[in-house]
């Protein structure tokens, strides 16, 4: 079992190498770091997030509030039961921890490695939200798929980090909309919206 691990172990630190430095670009190495941690950005915190719940909000009314109450659940589950949880059971370090080759784009993390909370958090909301609007699935799962490459890029997780983590956010994304989806009525994320209605 010890020889599977040490095996897995090192096939992950291989892929992470090729992903933190063989695939690195000057382009990249400006974007992600901005991507990786979008959040802590004023332009998206207090600029286009609370102008595109506000245009949400009031083009769903009621229904917009279920939604939110289930991003919002998706988030506090997501991140409470992995951190809580699956990482003190792994209790993995980071790649800056055991690695000597590994290129920072960000600041250090504190914390255990396995697996990655910006995975988790993004694929349950994103899975969620493709639930409710089939017909944006793959932008958000392109978003999703973007964030958690972010994490290897930056030099914060390796990659079976980010797939564990992805793993777990679909599984809590799909099991909370199972639990929504009769509760959210309608399956369109903007179900007035008509590109006709501009003609």
């Amino acid at each position: 079992m010890d020889s599977i691990l040490e095996f897995l172990q090192s096939i992950d630190a291989e892929f992470f190498l090729f992903l933190n430095q063989t695939m690195s670009f000057y382009a990249l190495d400006k974007i992600m770091p901005i991507f990786t941690d979008l959040h802590k950005y004023q332009l998206f915190s207090f600029g286009f997030l609370p102008i595109f719940l506000i245009i949400y909000i009031l083009n769903q009314k009621k229904r917009a509030a279920k939604v939110l109450i289930g991003v919002i659940l998706c988030v506090a589950i997501g991140d409470n039961l992995n951190h809580r949880v699956f990482k003190q059971l792994v209790e993995r370090p980071r790649p800056e921890q055991t690695l000597e080759q590994v290129t920072m784009r960000t600041k250090s993390h504190s914390g255990h490695s396995f697996p990655s909370n910006h995975a988790v958090n993004i694929f349950a909301v994103m899975t969620f939200l493709s639930q409710v609007s089939p017909q944006f699935r793959a932008f958000f799962y392109i978003i999703a798929a973007l964030i958690a490459y972010s994490r290897v890029y930056v030099g914060v997780h390796y990659p079976f980090d980010v797939l564990a983590g992805a793993l777990i956010g679909y599984t809590i994304g799909r099991l909370l909309f199972l639990l929504f989806r009769r509760w959210i009525a309608k399956p369109n994320f903007f179900p007035n919206f008509s590109f006709r209605k501009i003609k």
